[in-house]
């Protein structure tokens, strides 16, 4: 006579708990227990981890195999140690309580056996899910205000700390070793020094990240750079009322590097965000920010109106119920603003435009002057020049072509990783796998993975890299014989020139005299930069990498005519 099957699964809520291994070993002792006094087989579904964050089925790979075979008639008999196993949420439960009743599957806890089918058993079984998820909402919420009670105290309020700190007295302390590198981080990146380059120079000293693995991202650097705790404050927010408390913290990094560097990262994400849709050519609206409140300059040209002109679009674009950037932080502004009366500079403080031509021939003057002075520059171009002596652009299109064919052989071998851990996952659930050899089996491909995801990064990084330099390689070919006599370059090429040597200009407006300030910032510092003689021989000196131009010139257009939403797609704008 054929035993009935006894299918017990298997959950645990947090991921320390299936690490340690305890709580889901009991489950099973205590499935296969009840098994044997029932005088069955049994069947383990053992779904690991998944905390209440993971309530929906299809969230639950295992739960909803089970369900399959629940509604196919493979499955009489379920034991799960307590209801809170299969769902704390009361829809997901009435949904596997249906499917049960529906199929006949009699329910065994470590409580008791409930036939669901019986209406005195369902209506127990109701009360006991409803008190599980009674208890879990409880369990919330007295987490939830024990964080926000420890952020008010100015405690840490749980999870790991992050990168270059550590806990003591549940508060937040410099970590001897990682704040070292973290300090470093931030030095190089202010410096100039791209995440790429930070990230080599972690991987080759052997820093390994705080959440695992042994090899930083790029998504992890450019995480620890835009994180406030490292400037001696954090904000927790609580997620239910949404109120926010500020935390003091042991500042890591210096004010100043940590300034520079949020400086630096938050115009790399304005030139990565601008989108040219425009159908007028414009010298500097690609690399113009307002210094007042940090938005793209736009562009306008309207040849019947004879309007030529930049200006800060922040007013229109608020109108239009887009995004934008007030000083750093991002203000949305209700769509409910474009029914208030317009107010001269209530939205921005640049209030005046400025003449497109007069402001193109006075940017062009001063960077070729700096440019023609500089003794870096000029050093720059020699030093590459002879390294890159002889190097073809076929030679670069093949270290493209090579790096092409890494990047697709990392993919073969990430999807064959992956297809392995699906199988052993398959031969998990049918066991054909003891738990011993799938654990470390499990954590062989874990550690393939990982590997393979850091060489594809490194890889892509390394396409990007290839680019830069082709296209640094490309403005000193391109400009070498004209460096210093660039005056008869047409319009197009003078912008390719001056995006090769600027970072940025901001533009300011000086209130007092009505005058527009120009900070133009250079990609490397060679405003007033020197050639001397020293004790070792001669050597360029640093100089500046800002130059500061005031605009006298005015216009007689004003920012009072680029309010009109409506106007705004019949005109060239940013």
């Amino acid at each position: 006579m054929t035993k009935e099957v006894l299918h017990c699964y298997l959950r645990v809520s947090t991921r320390v708990q299936e690490t340690e291994g305890t709580s889901l070993d009991t489950q099973k002792e205590q499935g296969v227990l009840r098994a044997k006094e029932l005088g069955f087989k049994h069947k383990i579904w053992n779904e690991g981890a998944k905390s209440s964050h993971h309530e929906d089925i299809g969230s639950r790979p295992v739960l909803s195999s089970l369900l399959t075979e629940i509604r196919d008639g493979a499955v009489k008999h379920l034991w799960v140690i307590e209801n809170s196993r299969l769902s704390r949420n009361d829809m997901v439960a009435s949904t596997i309580r249906y499917e049960c009743n529906k199929a006949g599957v009699i329910l065994y806890t470590k409580d008791g056996r409930y036939d669901l089918n019986n209406p005195s058993d369902t209506f127990t079984r109701q009360i006991l899910d409803a008190t599980s998820q009674l208890e879990n909402a409880l369990r919330t919420e007295r987490s939830r205000l024990g964080k926000l009670q420890k952020a008010r105290n100015g405690f840490w309020h749980g999870g790991p700390p992050p990168f270059g700190y550590e806990l003591k007295n549940k508060k937040l302390v410099s970590h001897p070793d990682e704040s070292k590198w973290l300090k470093r981080i931030f030095n190089e990146y202010s410096k100039g020094t791209s995440t790429m380059d930070i990230k080599t120079m972690l991987d080759t000293n052997g820093v390994t990240p705080r959440r695992g693995g042994r090899y930083f991202s790029i998504g992890s650097i450019q995480a620890i750079l835009r994180n406030t705790h490292y400037d001696g404050r954090y904000v927790y927010t609580d997620s239910k009322t949404d109120e926010s408390v500020e935390v003091s913290c042991p500042r890591l990094v210096d004010k100043s590097v940590y300034r520079d560097a949020q400086k630096k990262r938050e115009g790399q994400l304005r030139r990565k965000g601008q989108v040219n849709r425009s159908t007028h050519f414009y010298m500097l609206r690609d690399i113009m920010v307002c210094g007042h409140c940090g938005t793209n300059m736009g562009g306008r040209t309207n040849e019947g109106r004879k309007q030529h002109y930049y200006y800060c679009p922040a007013k229109e674009r608020i109108m239009s119920g887009n995004k934008i950037s007030f000083n750093g932080s991002n203000a949305q502004l209700a769509l409910t603003n474009q029914a208030r009366k317009w107010e001269r500079g209530r939205h921005c403080s640049m209030v005046r435009s400025l003449n497109i031509s007069t402001t193109d021939e006075m940017v062009w003057n001063a960077v070729k002057e700096t440019v023609s002075n500089s003794h870096i520059l000029k050093e720059r171009m020699k030093t590459e020049l002879l390294a890159e002596k002889g190097k073809t652009d076929e030679e670069y299109k093949r270290e493209s072509r090579e790096q092409v064919r890494q990047e697709r052989a990392a993919k073969r071998g990430l999807k064959r990783v992956e297809e392995s851990t699906a199988k052993i996952e398959t031969d998990r659930l049918l066991e054909k796998m003891d738990e011993q050899l799938y654990k470390r089996v499990r954590a062989n491909l874990d550690a393939e993975r990982a590997n393979a995801m850091s060489d594809l990064e490194q890889l892509r990084l390394l396409g990007q890299e290839i680019q830069n330099k082709k296209r640094w390689i490309d403005w000193v070919g391109k400009f070498k014989e004209t460096y210093e006599n660039v005056d008869g370059l047409p319009p197009e090429e003078r912008k390719a020139y001056l995006l090769g040597v600027l970072r940025e200009i901001k533009v300011n407006l000086d209130t007092d005299t009505n005058e527009h300030v120009l900070e133009i910032e250079f990609q490397f510092p060679i405003v007033d930069d020197q050639y001397r003689k020293g004790d070792s021989g001669w050597e360029v000196i640093d100089g500046d990498t800002k130059q500061v131009v005031k605009a006298s010139f005015s216009s007689k257009y004003r920012n009072t005519v680029v309010g009109n939403a409506k106007k705004k797609h019949a005109r060239t704008t940013n």
